[in-house]
């Protein structure tokens, strides 16, 4: 699976992200063909090579008649443009997702009903070309997943259609409650507005990414600033193994839990991702009685299942350990008995079958209907799908 890692040490805007993915590999023409349906004032994008830093980086710009003043427009105005730009449907319903979160961070922060809000900036042509131009990126370039580092913010104030206005601006504030942030001090707006709604809506999570293998990086530039750092973000673009992804270990000691809540917990934790959940008797301090909780969770879950166990477990903390794993193939196939058709679960190591273990509830429903000792079919079930794959290589 392919997936992007975008790292914001000066902070985020939707032309540097854009940027970001042009200087990754995304073809500026393919760009303007997929924008050419959005029924909006005449607008150039044009992106060069620059520097930042005397780092390089691509600079993207979208070019308009300063003369012709936009329309103001609200939620409802961008959604119809975006619906009728003819724009594939998941392109079409993330761009206006980002929009959606976009104008509900403005109304908050000006105390408006959402379907009222105006907005201005980011209503802007500029910002339409932004958004609209990263999804249609994002899904050319076929990255499904997205993962983000914490938000750079700055200080000071910037000019708005309201006046001037205290940086980080407020929508910008609405749109990263929940990610991790954190403050530079540098005088300048360095998340916008439209920033952060991409980041927050598209990306999986604020954090770490699942191990990947890199396969390019691209460098988006932002105004050219005299700040500490290179003003760009860095977009790295790589491939996960999916059949080999990361997975942790996780343990929890608990000794006050009743049977009913360690069901709840069970049953709490599978829904949320953990692959496989056990409980085992132990000893704790003062030799009391207890038990552990052991849990297999993949990466991209282990933020749920967390919060999964601390909603229904009585721990104050938990342990947890990255591990190796290696698995089997594995296909459910079905084979006939004497009482009935049941499903089998074989794996396979380098094409052949090494292990066959009939399906508990197939098998018991054939035993409950036919009378047949469940033991007995089990066995008949499992014989059989041994005879399927030594008449496969034969």
């Amino acid at each position: 699976m392919k997936i992007a890692y975008l790292d914001m040490p000066s902070g985020i805007a939707g032309d540097m992200f854009l940027g970001a993915l042009v200087d990754a590999g995304m073809p500026v023409g393919e760009l303007r063909k997929g924008l050419s349906g959005l029924k909006i004032e005449p607008f150039e994008l044009e992106a060069g090579k620059t520097k930042r830093k005397g780092f390089a980086a691509t600079r993207l710009k979208v070019v308009i008649d300063g003369s012709v003043k936009p329309p103001h427009r609200s939620l409802q105005d961008v959604v119809a443009i975006i619906s009728s730009a003819g724009l594939p449907a998941e392109i079409t319903e993330k761009s206006v997702e980002v929009f959606r979160n976009l104008a509900t961070a403005e109304a908050a922060a000006h105390g408006e009903d959402v379907e009222k809000v105006h907005l201005h900036e980011t209503g802007a042509v500029d910002a339409m070309v932004d958004i609209v131009g990263t999804c249609f990126a994002l899904d050319y370039m076929g990255i499904e997943e997205l993962y983000a580092s914490s938000f750079s913010l700055g200080t000071g104030t910037v000019d708005c259609a309201h006046g001037e206005i205290p940086v980080p601006a407020p929508a910008t504030l609405e749109l990263v409650k929940g990610f991790p942030v954190r403050m530079t001090g540098f005088p300048f707006e360095l998340t916008t507005p439209t920033g952060a709604a991409l980041v927050t809506t598209l990306a999986e999570k604020a954090g770490d990414a699942p191990p990947f293998r890199t396969l390019a990086v691209g460098i988006g530039a932002g105004d050219d600033r005299d700040m500490p750092l290179p003003n760009s973000c860095r977009l790295i673009i790589g491939e996960t193994d999916e059949a080999a992804g990361e997975m942790f270990e996780i343990r929890v000691n608990v000794d006050d839990m009743t049977p009913e809540m360690m069901e709840l917990a069970f049953e709490k934790c599978f829904e949320a991702g953990a692959l496989d959940v056990w409980v085992a008797p132990i000893v704790m301090k003062k030799s009391r009685p207890g038990h552990i909780i052991g849990l297999i969770v993949p990466a991209e879950e282990l933020d749920a299942v967390e919060d999964a166990i601390f909603e229904t477990t009585t721990t104050f903390g938990l342990r947890r350990v990255p591990i190796a794993r290696s698995e089997l193939e594995r296909e459910i196939i079905e084979v006939d008995t004497a009482a009935g058709t049941v499903e089998v679960k074989v794996g396979m190591r380098g094409g052949e079958i090494v292990v066959a273990s009939p399906e508990y509830e197939s098998v018991k429903k054939v035993s409950m209907e036919s009378g047949v000792l469940f033991k007995k079919l089990y066995s008949e079930a499992q014989a059989a799908a041994w005879d399927y794959y030594a008449g496969e290589e034969e």
